[in-house]
């Protein structure tokens, strides 16, 4: 699609053909050569420049029209004794006789046409008030060198560099100019010389440079042009030098004689020399809206609604209820990108807008733009290719048909994957949703973590690091709960062992004591041997479920090379496999093994030699029955013990392990904090009047939310208690050890005072995983914005700002970044006009090189002096949406219809600068 409003020309407004009389080839060179050396360079804007003459005007212009090249004709005179050259442009409408009737009037006629060594009659001032009345722009040529102002008196320069007599002026050693200070007037006298490869003394550097820095001083907008030398270091000219330097001028569609004067006012936006800037300025966003057209709708019955953008700066004017903000609005229906959802009154306003029309059953009143038959199609470009977005039935903002198309070939293509729609997104802020930002710094948060690409990441890792942190918690718990039993197990195995001690005065010790010896060794070698079969298991079944294949390959050398190799591993695996099963019988040897050891002889002499005792005491009335139940009671005793002396180490480690998750899940929140205070410091850190301060963990809000969603309680007492919690865990000095103390004393029920009695009850009762969260987590960074008025020399907090001052700060902040189209629906209702061009203006500037900006707005100081590249006018005399005027500043309807809409008509607006007591001159 072709881009509507402005755009950038390559352009060279210094041009000299054969009719200058040192031209050097005049004899040899054609203008339609001349004019195909323009097309090479790229030159889309030309002017027509010969030294005191227009006979060759016409020419260029028919054959500027015939190759779509813009040729204004024009002229350069010498003026003065000096013989300055000064560059006098006119309308792209005028011809060579409009040219040779301002020489006349300078007294320039035939016998002096294409001398430069002729001058003009009067004085320089007199020249460039006779052009400024044709309406011509005039142009100081080369003030930086020969011809140029320098040979004028000091006085004399600077009364010509007065926007009174010129529009800009043309430099052309700017380049060498920028390093004067460093390398000082020799080194920049020497370069000079090797440039025109003639000596230019100091004193003559001197000189130049002088004029330069004045009009430099004075803000006076430099261009730079060719003057198409015939060859490096000539003073004639040529079909050589053609383009050789340039200027980027943004202009209108068709760029006239305005066009250069718009683009020459807001110089800083809309004129880049060839030193800053060799291929077109500002890169055009990765996406961008290039128009949305309504169908059918109840705004718009009998003609569709189209209206499309520029990729850069857009202004939708117009009175109130021309619909202006309609168009914001179905965008954000039609792109999904609406992000007021957590704002109810505003969520409401949309939902409202954008549904199908209706009876509300709440109000009664019909409400929704949209009938059964209404479509939406926003037309996008993402990456340099075009997409439509087609949206029908449109029931509301949830209930819609959406569907994405891709144009190939001349054809527009549906893409099936409904996951590619979510990449056109746009952000959509209206004044309301501004100023709701800037009073819920939880808002604002979620719009800057939206645009970290990492973030998402680390938040679900930070999440994975808490859930860790709260698993290893229940181990811990659950150990200790297990170790609480040791003084328990340790007194009943001191009854047993009183118990047994009796059978022991009978003889039975030192049997008993052997026996129990042995018994333990067998246990400990069972043990070994089944714990060493478990890890052979492990080993057959993981080897079991190896399978490794290689992705197809083509070539057949690497192909028989991965078949080979992939069969060896195989047979490896097989080897391993085996020589598991040999491991396998190796353990189940070890039985016969142990049983030809003269240890296994010396278990059975001591289990027969125990029987026979056994025999014996209960031959004599003894019950060992009874014996055997408390040696089983002993030895299970001792395992219970052993567990939980090994859960006593184990403790330990759990603790190590417990300290080095909760650095894991610190290590995630600092990396957080650290991605947000980078981004927030690369959008906003060098801005003079907004202070954005990201404080670590100190989200008060995300602490007490935590707390209710553990909790889930909604009662007063209750969270009047994790208010009283929050003051004490973000108290300085040791408020977070005393708030986990006080939850651990309320749950081990030592603290029957703190709190209110409900509150207790819940924190004694809740699960152990719940009440673990509420230890270890860690509440959300906290943002703290602050405002500092012009010349006030102390920031203010943003909750102690004006509505307009949090209104500036959060739109500033919004204008600072990003790269997705950005639609601001009149966010300086709530500014005066002063911030609108202090700050918004500026930002706007600055954000438009980067990204796509539509803008609805009333204020005149947008559009005109943030220079919007499309200005869209919506009539305001009818009962439906309808555009009025489209274009830009360039155009004298928009200028008319800015001044009528904006400033309350011409009338008006002269009334107010007399009242002001303002002469404006340019």
């Amino acid at each position: 699609m072709e881009n509507v409003g402005l755009k950038w020309y390559k352009c060279d407004f210094h041009l000299h053909t054969m009719n200058s009389r040192c031209y050097k080839n005049k004899e040899i060179d054609t203008v339609n050569e001349w004019i195909d050396e323009v097309k090479n360079k790229g030159l889309k804007c030309i002017a027509v420049t010969d030294h005191n003459d227009y006979r060759k005007i016409d020419e260029i212009k028919k054959l500027g029209e015939e190759n779509n090249i813009v040729v204004f004709p024009g002229v350069e005179l010498s003026c003065d004794s000096s013989k300055i050259h000064v560059l006098v442009l006119f309308d792209i409408d005028c011809d060579g006789n409009n040219v040779q009737e301002f020489l006349n009037q300078l007294k320039i006629f035939k016998d002096n046409l294409g001398d430069s060594g002729h001058t003009a009659d009067g004085d320089i001032f007199h020249a460039c008030e006779t052009a400024q009345l044709k309406g011509a722009l005039v142009i100081p040529a080369h003030i930086d060198e020969f011809s140029g102002l320098s040979d004028m008196s000091y006085d004399n320069i600077c009364k010509l560099l007065d926007r009174r007599y010129i529009n800009a002026v043309q430099v052309v050693n700017d380049d060498i100019w920028e390093s004067y200070a460093n390398e000082g007037i020799t080194m920049i006298s020497q370069k000079l010389t090797e440039k025109y490869g003639t000596q230019i003394s100091e004193e003559q550097a001197k000189k130049w440079y002088k004029v330069y820095e004045i009009a430099k001083n004075r803000d006076i907008p430099m261009l730079r042009f060719s003057d198409n030398p015939f060859s490096d270091k000539s003073s004639e000219h040529g079909l050589w030098g053609i383009g050789k330097s340039y200027t980027w001028l943004k202009m209108s569609q068709t760029p006239k004689l305005e066009s250069v004067r718009q683009a020459l006012i807001s110089y800083d936006m809309r004129v880049k020399k060839d030193v800053e800037c060799s291929n077109i300025p500002d890169n055009q966003p990765d996406m961008i809206i290039r128009k949305i057209q309504i169908s059918d709708c109840i705004l718009n019955e009998k003609e569709d609604i189209q209206i499309s953008f520029n990729p850069q700066m857009n202004t939708i004017i117009g009175g109130r209820g021309s619909g202006k903000s309609s168009i914001i609005r179905t965008i954000a229906g039609a792109m999904n990108s609406f992000s007021g959802e957590n704002l109810n009154i505003i969520s409401e306003e949309q939902k409202n807008f954008y549904k199908e029309n209706g009876k509300s059953k709440s109000s009664g009143t019909r409400k929704g733009i949209f009938k059964r038959t209404s479509q939406v199609s926003v037309f996008i470009e993402r990456l340099s290719d075009l997409y439509k977005i087609e949206v029908t039935n449109i029931k509301g903002m949830e209930n819609q048909t959406r569907k994405l198309f891709k144009y190939i070939d001349g054809d527009w293509n549906v893409i099936e994957d409904e996951h590619f729609l979510d990449l056109f997104k746009a952000q959509i802020f209206t004044q309301k949703q501004i100023y709701e930002l800037a009073m819920d710094s939880n808002s604002l948060m979620a719009i800057i973590d939206a645009d970290i690409k990492e973030l998402p990441q680390c938040l679900s890792e930070k999440d994975a690091a808490l859930n860790n942190l709260v698993s290893k918690a229940l181990e811990i718990s659950n150990s200790k709960r297990v170790i609480l039993d040791k003084p328990r197990l340790e007194t009943e195995l001191l009854d047993i062992e009183s118990q047994i001690s009796k059978y022991e005065k009978s003889g039975i010790s030192d049997t008993l004591k052997e026996k129990q010896l042995f018994d333990d060794q067998e246990k400990a070698l069972l043990s070994y041997i089944d714990r060493k079969k478990n890890k052979i298991d492990e080993i057959k079944k993981y080897l079991d479920e190896v399978v490794i294949e290689y992705d197809d390959v083509t070539d057949p050398e690497i192909k028989s090379l991965l078949e080979e190799d992939l069969n060896e591993f195989k047979v490896d695996i097989k080897r391993l496999s085996q020589f598991s099963n040999e491991m396998l019988l190796k353990n189940d040897k070890l039985f016969e093994k142990i049983d030809n050891t003269e240890w296994k002889k010396k278990r059975i002499a001591i289990q027969n030699k125990y029987v026979s005792v056994m025999q014996n005491l209960q031959d004599n009335g003894l019950d060992t029955v009874k014996l055997d139940t408390l040696i089983e009671q002993r030895n299970n005793k001792k395992e219970e013990i052993d567990k939980i002396l090994n859960k006593e180490k184990e403790l330990c480690k759990l603790e190590a392990e417990y300290e080095s998750l909760e650095n894991v899940y610190r290590n995630k929140v600092d990396i957080i904090y650290k991605l947000r205070n980078d981004f927030i410091q690369e959008v906003i850190g060098n801005d003079k009047n907004i202070k954005f301060q990201l404080v670590k963990n100190r989200n008060r809000n995300s602490f007490i939310n935590t707390l209710k969603a553990i909790m889930q309680k909604e009662i007063p007492s209750v969270d009047d208690d994790i208010n009283e919690l929050a003051d004490l865990y973000f108290k300085k000095g040791d408020g977070i050890e005393k708030y986990k103390k006080m939850l651990i004393s309320i749950r081990n029920k030592e603290d029957q005072k703190s709190l209110n009695k409900k509150t207790r009850d819940i924190i004694t009762s809740i699960a152990e995983d719940s009440f673990a969260r509420m230890i270890a987590f860690i509440p959300d960074d906290d943002l703290s914005v602050s405002y500092r008025p012009e010349k006030a020399k102390k920031f203010i907090p943003l909750s102690n700002a004006s509505a307009g001052q949090k209104t500036t700060t959060i739109l500033t902040f919004l204008l600072a970044y990003g790269n997705q189209p950005l639609l601001l629906d009149q966010p300086e209702d709530d500014l005066d006009n002063r911030l609108v061009y202090d700050l918004i203006v500026a930002r706007l500037k600055i954000a438009k090189s980067k990204r796509q900006i539509i803008v609805v707005t009333h204020n005149a100081n947008i559009p005109v002096n943030g220079d919007s590249e499309y200005i869209i006018s919506m009539d305001s005399e009818t009962d439906i949406i309808q555009v009025n005027q489209t274009g830009t500043m360039d155009d004298e309807s928009i200028r008319q219809e800015i001044c009528d809409v904006m400033e309350g008509t011409k009338d008006a607006f002269e009334m107010r600068a007399k009242k002001y007591h303002f002469h404006i001159k340019e």
